[in-house]
């Protein structure tokens, strides 16, 4: 089908059809869609992959698409007209003259009622089959329905995006479950593993941290209570003192190990580290 067949058709759908489009599609691509299924008897998921749509789009767009066709049927078809009985054309007198013929003439099918009502309403001949005229009935009966559906969710959409941030995010947090019933994403998942890994190993270095700020208060308040505890030692002259604070104050290990020592190892200690 060339480029200016294909513009005709989509015209033609959309003038006598009633094929229209909506907010996802434009009418030639539901038309393409519609002609490549039937063309080449592709899947559902074929066609999901191969036009970035999902399942229920494409299902939706071929049936209204199949919809308008049907609504052609009093440009497309040909309505039947009875052959009658004077017929010049050549190839109707075998019905009447075929030597093999006659047998069938006026010959009963058993069960014929039977079937009628199994089979009827799955043929497009016999008794109660439907008419194209009530298929169109029908088809239009659908399309109404699925348009005020169609038009309370837009209108519904339009509210709660003029309503409150609360209001929208409920309706986004159920289109997300929504999405999120049907096929999880796996790049959502792998980020979501990776905020919670994150706020684990953020808990565990805030507590690593207020650790080593607890321990820097404690070296600093001891720190400033060694002078205090110097001054006890009577044995230490002043000079050996302030040598003492000197020495110990910027060193953390020194200043632990001071304070781990009992009282009179203390002093002995502060003479092997002044003689040192």
């Amino acid at each position: 089908m060339n480029r200016a067949c294909f513009i005709k058709l989509c015209e033609t759908l959309n003038t006598f059809g009633g094929l229209k489009p909506n907010r996802n599609m434009d009418i030639d691509e539901q038309v393409a869609i519609f002609l490549h299924i039937i063309a080449h008897n592709v899947k559902n998921r074929v066609m999901r992959c191969r036009f970035h749509r999902s399942g229920d789009t494409i299902s939706r767009c071929v049936t209204r698409v199949c919809n308008a066709v049907i609504r052609l049927h009093t440009r497309l078809l040909k309505k039947p007209e009875p052959i009658p009985e004077n017929s010049t054309e050549q190839r109707w007198k075998w019905f009447k003259t075929h030597k093999h013929g006659g047998k069938w003439k006026n010959k009963t099918l058993p069960r014929y009622e039977d079937l009628c009502v199994i089979f009827g309403k799955d043929r497009a001949q016999g008794k109660k089959a439907k008419t194209v005229i009530e298929v169109e009935e029908e088809v239009n009966m659908v399309e109404e329905e699925h348009q005020r559906n169609e038009d309370f969710d837009e209108i519904s959409h339009n509210v709660g995006t003029d309503s409150s941030l609360q209001v929208e995010e409920t309706s986004s947090v159920r289109s997300k479950k929504r999405k999120r019933a049907r096929q999880v994403d796996p790049l959502v998942r792998s980020f979501s593993d990776a905020v919670v890994l994150f706020a684990d190993r953020l808990k565990e270095t805030s507590a690593e941290l207020s650790e080593d700020i607890k321990f820097e208060l404690d070296i600093k308040k001891k720190t400033l209570m060694m002078p205090e505890e110097l001054s006890k030692m009577t044995s230490l002259s002043q000079l050996e003192k302030f040598q003492a604070i000197e020495k110990i104050k910027d060193d953390q290990i020194r200043v632990m190990t001071f304070w781990s020592l009992g009282e009179e190892e203390r002093e002995a200690w502060i003479r092997f580290l002044l003689s040192s």
